[in-house]
């Protein structure tokens, strides 16, 4: 009876269908967790901004998402995303649990593809049954992969979440489409969609060009040859498809936002030396991670506070990428469906190893970076292993045993992982309060940690977390601002007034800073001083939100009651009435604290 269910289980798609689909239920019950978590870190940055509920606002914010936001870079540009909260948020408030539970169906059904991608690899080998069951314990090793803790747990990771999907519905597009033009157009058009989701998707292309040499291997040479194989294949208009779907992505992206690409401060190695290392620490990190994530799960990764060629982890990273780099090429030359499946896997991470300049803030991996890659981990896991196994080995009996028990272990750890994990994510307290005890030498999760002590009126408490993150790095205006925001607390406005200001020096681009400068200021009673930096922000920036709440202040102060009236309504221009009651409260409350001095 066992042999007739295994043979029904090959033979029947429906079958294969289902166990896919009690996979991804499985995954979903095990983080469903999640859906009770709250919004943390960046979630607040723009959830709760109007744009997300005046319809006549949908526009812009789609226009430039990213750019007005507290802490954002100029280069992110994820319109899809956006529609996706900007369609659930839109007329009525935020719910955080109708949020999660969007990530959370996302994870299940980008699981339940990869599964199919799996189940289709199998099909070379002719439906064995050993083959289809390692495409669903790698499928089931993708839903539970420890890395993903901080994707599904988050709502931002909703940008991760939504490129991968595009993606692997361009892969399912390329594999399954018989159709030609439709097979193009598809795939083109998901790759759209995927680079609109996530700057990431960049580097699909290649891995994709990667993938299709595993599952037909070619001859590199002659390159006429090879290009000759891509055409009779359809695979070249396939390429040529994605990249007039770039083409067309890079022209909305710059019609959007006046540039392609913004120069950006941030981690710049010295000399080519330390680049190679701090490029060679950050795969070897993401290649570690997928082997052991247990124990390196965290929402920072913070750079050393050493110079690179000093860091010996980096030093150990080169040497192991340099190893795998080897054994990549020699696999390439004796077996090239393994060695270009994994080829394939290793590519993703190119646009987040610092090849060239990223936003970091001093974190040099993210776990976040490794959900798309590991889509082609679970497919070569799944072609190596299938051809591994369809040969006679005479030792094979004493290989499986091994490798069932080595998955049964990664399956029960990462499932404790999850849960033990998951709900350290429900608050911006239990975020970074895990994340100081984990990494204690990350300035910003020392420093994130003191804003949130900030809001909670812990005001000494925000002042040591804030001096430890300052200790760690001096140059991060969020660290300066919040020992000024708790020496404010603690009514040592002077000493706050000089620590704000620095904060200033360092991002005057953030009007947010501006702010509580000039809060100081009206505190100490320098209205004169106070007006004058705001209205110079006021000049670069008419519609800044925090500057125009600063004016409100400022003149609610010194009694010029219409002019306090001009600049809350620009404030608060398209707000609905409890909003703008919100606000009001937020005002008085400031100017309660402003006449306490």
């Amino acid at each position: 009876m066992a042999n007739d269910f295994m043979d029904k289980i090959r033979i029947s798609s429906p079958l294969n269908l289902a166990a896919l689909a009690a996979i991804s239920a499985i995954v979903l019950l095990v983080y469903w967790p999640a859906a009770y978590n709250g919004f943390v870190w960046d979630d607040l940055a723009y959830l709760f901004d109007s744009r997300f509920t005046n319809f006549s606002l949908w526009m812009e914010s789609l226009r430039k998402p990213f750019i007005e936001t507290y802490k954002a870079t100029p280069n992110y540009f994820r319109p899809l995303p956006l529609l996706s909260f900007l369609l659930q948020i839109h007329g009525g408030k935020p719910d955080p649990y109708a949020l999660h539970l969007a990530n959370l169906i996302l994870h299940a059904l980008n699981t339940f593809m990869v599964g199919i991608l799996a189940l289709e690899v199998t099909r070379s080998f002719n439906g064995q049954r050993k083959a289809i069951w390692i495409a669903f314990a790698a499928t089931l090793l993708y839903g539970l992969h420890p890395s993903h803790i901080e994707i599904v747990a988050w709502i931002s990771g909703r940008f991760d979440l939504m490129v991968t999907l595009f993606l692997l519905l361009a892969l399912l597009a390329d594999t399954f489409i018989r159709n030609h033009w439709l097979r193009c157009t598809s795939v083109g058009l998901f790759f759209f969609a995927a680079a609109s989701s996530k700057e990431m998707a960049v580097m699909f292309p290649l891995a994709l060009v990667a993938w299709h040499l595993a599952r037909h291997p070619r001859p590199l040479l002659p390159i006429r040859s090879l290009i000759e194989s891509f055409v009779r294949r359809g695979e070249m208009h396939v390429y040529l498809a994605i990249v007039v779907a770039g083409l067309a992505y890079l022209y909305w992206r710059y019609a959007t936002m006046g540039y392609v690409y913004a120069p950006i401060t941030t981690t710049d190695p010295n000399s080519l030396l330390a680049h190679v290392l701090l490029t060679a620490k950050s795969l070897g990190y993401y290649l570690l991670a997928t082997l052991y994530p247990f124990s390196l799960t965290s929402p920072v990764h913070p750079l050393p506070p050493v110079q690179y060629f000093e860091d010996v982890m980096a030093w150990v990273g080169l040497a192991g990428v340099t190893t795998v780099i080897g054994l990549l090429i020699w696999l390439v030359r004796k077996a090239p469906q393994h060695g270009w499946a994994w080829i394939a896997y290793v590519l993703c991470y190119l646009p987040v190893i610092h090849l060239f300049q990223m936003t970091t803030s001093g974190n040099y991996v993210h776990d976040r970076y490794m959900y798309f890659p590991l889509t082609f981990f679970a497919l070569a896991l799944t072609l190596s292993l299938s051809i591994f196994f369809s040969q006679p080995r005479p030792r094979l009996a004493t290989v499986r045993p091994a490798l069932m028990a080595g998955m049964l272990f990664f399956t029960v750890w990462s499932v404790a992982s999850i849960r033990v994990t998951t709900p350290l994510w429900s608050s911006d307290a239990t975020l970074w309060a895990w994340a100081v005890a984990k990494q204690p030498d990350s300035f910003l999760a020392h420093s994130n940690l003191s804003g949130i002590y900030n809001t909670q009126g812990k005001y000494q408490e925000s002042l040591n977390e804030g001096q430890k993150a300052l200790q760690l790095n001096r140059d991060s205006p969020s660290s300066w601002i919040n020992v000024g925001n708790a020496l404010m607390g603690l009514g040592r406005f002077e000493e706050a007034l000089s620590y704000q200001q620095t904060a200033v020096k360092i991002a005057p681009q953030w009007p947010d800073l501006v702010r509580f400068e000039a809060t100081s200021l009206i505190r100490l009673g320098r209205y004169q001083e106070a007006e004058r930096i705001l209205l110079a922000a006021h000049e670069k920036k008419k519609e800044s939100r925090p500057i125009n709440l600063g004016l409100t202040l400022l003149y609610r102060k010194t009694g010029k009651q219409k002019l306090a009236d001009k600049y809350f309504e620009l404030a608060t221009l398209g707000e609905t009435p409890e909003t703008k009651r919100k606000f009001r409260a937020y005002v008085e409350n400031d100017l309660l604290s402003a006449g306490a001095n």
